[in-house]
C-alpha cells in the first residue's frame, strides 16, 4: 500500500499544503507527517484515511485493492451533465460527454466525472467539496458509512451528492453544510456510485 504516499504528496503540492498544514487538518504533528510520507515510520489505515480525506480524497475501505491507485496507469473517463448522470449509464454515450478527463484513479468501466454545483458539500470546518470542483464516480464498488456518494431521486431523476451515513439502523444522504437538511435514504433513492477522487480541473 505504497502508492497513497505517492498520491499524497503529489495532491499536496497540487494544493499547496504543507507538512505543518497537513498535521494540523488531522490532528498530529508535522514528524509523525513526515515519517508516514518518508514510509519511515508504517501508517495504520485509520491515519492513511485521515490523511487522504483531508487531501480530498474518499477514504479507502479496510479490503483496499492496491490496484484501485495506479500511477503507472492512466484513465480516462467522461465529463458529463447532472442530467446525464440521473440515466442509466446505459442511456449516455460517450459521445454525450463534455470532456474526458484523465486519472490514476481506476473507477471501473462505467466510471464519470461530474462538477459540483452550488454549497451542499462545503464545510468552514474539515472536509469540503466547494462549488467547481470534479468528482470521479465509480458506479460499481459497494459503498460503506461515511462514503460520499452520488445518488438520484427515482421519481423524477434528480442527482445529488451528499455523504452516505449509517445511524441507529437507518441510512442517510447528509450535507456537509449544515445549513441543508439530512436527507433520509428510502425507497425513493437510487445510489449511483460512490466517489472516488475529487480534484481542481485546471487544464485539459
Amino acid at each position: 500500500m505504497n502508492d497513497w504516499k505517492i498520491l499524497a504528496r503529489a495532491r499536496m503540492k497540487e494544493l499547496k499544503i504543507s507538512q505543518y498544514d497537513l498535521a494540523d487538518k488531522i490532528g498530529c504533528s508535522q514528524p509523525s507527517i513526515a515519517h508516514w510520507l518518508s514510509g519511515r515510520r508504517k501508517a495504520d489505515i485509520d491515519t492513511i484515511n485521515k490523511i487522504l480525506v483531508a487531501l480530498g480524497f474518499s477514504p479507502l475501505s479496510t479490503d483496499f485493492d492496491e490496484a484501485f491507485v495506479n500511477l503507472d496507469q492512466v484513465h480516462a473517463y467522461p465529463f458529463i451533465s447532472w442530467t446525464s448522470a440521473g440515466l442509466n449509464c446505459e442511456e449516455w454515450k460517450p459521445k454525450t460527454a463534455e470532456d474526458f478527463i484523465k486519472t490514476n484513479i481506476n473507477a471501473g468501466k462505467k466510471g464519470f466525472w461530474l462538477k459540483i454545483k452550488g454549497d451542499s458539500m462545503t464545510s468552514m470546518k474539515g472536509f469540503s467539496f466547494p462549488e467547481g470542483v470534479y468528482i470521479l464516480i465509480n458506479p460499481d464498488i459497494a459503498i460503506h458509512d461515511g462514503d460520499f456518494v452520488v445518488a438520484k431521486f427515482i421519481r423524477n431523476n434528480q442527482i445529488t451528492f451528499r455523504q452516505y451515513v449509517e445511524e441507529t439502523g437507518s441510512e442517510y444522504l447528509k450535507p456537509l453544510n449544515n445549513t441543508y437538511k439530512t436527507i433520509a435514504l428510502d425507497e425513493n433513492w437510487q445510489i449511483i456510485g460512490r466517489v472516488v477522487e475529487a480534484k481542481w480541473k485546471l487544464i485539459h
